[in-house]
């Protein structure tokens, strides 16, 4: 589920900074163009999901308390985007008297295009105190890329969870 949902919000920013980047290297012609958006208190995802130590149904939600996305154009096409997100994890039981669990996650992306290939990668972290005592820590890590012809040439996503 996290990992889903951190590739998700990657993506998301990515696709949403690369058309404005797009659209200011071009009005401006040749030279470098950059933009950087900061964020405070948006929530980054809130989706359904059992907890991933002990299978119960409930809800997971991060804020992003702070975040800032850079995007680095040129005229010739090629784009540098990179993205750091910090705040508060939730996951809030579905039924009521269940183990919930509160804390801190980490995220970075970067995204490098050219008209040679592409690199997409990320990592994130989570790490949530439950309020039974236990420890939930997961941490996610992938990368993307891909050639001229766009064919893929290195994939791999790995994650980790450590339940205690």
């Amino acid at each position: 589920m996290i990992r889903r949902v951190v590739s998700c919000a990657a993506m998301c920013a990515t696709l949403l900074l690369v058309s404005v980047g797009s659209a200011v290297a071009a009005s401006h012609g040749a030279g470098t163009e950059t933009i950087t958006e900061h964020f405070r208190d948006e929530v980054a995802f809130a989706e359904e999901s059992p907890n991933p130590c002990t299978g119960e149904p409930g809800t997971f939600t991060a804020l992003a308390k702070n975040g800032k996305v850079h995007v680095t154009t040129q005229a010739d096409g090629e784009l540098w985007v990179t993205g750091t997100f910090e705040g508060t994890a939730v996951f809030t039981p579905a039924e009521p008297g269940g183990v919930s669990a509160s804390g801190h996650f980490t995220n970075w992306f970067g995204v490098s295009l050219n008209q040679k290939n592409s690199v997409e990668h990320s990592t994130g972290t989570f790490h949530l105190t439950g309020s039974d005592g236990s420890r939930i820590t997961v941490h996610m890590t992938e990368h993307i890329s891909t050639n001229a012809r766009g064919e893929l040439t290195v994939s791999f996503e790995k994650l980790h969870t450590s339940c205690g």
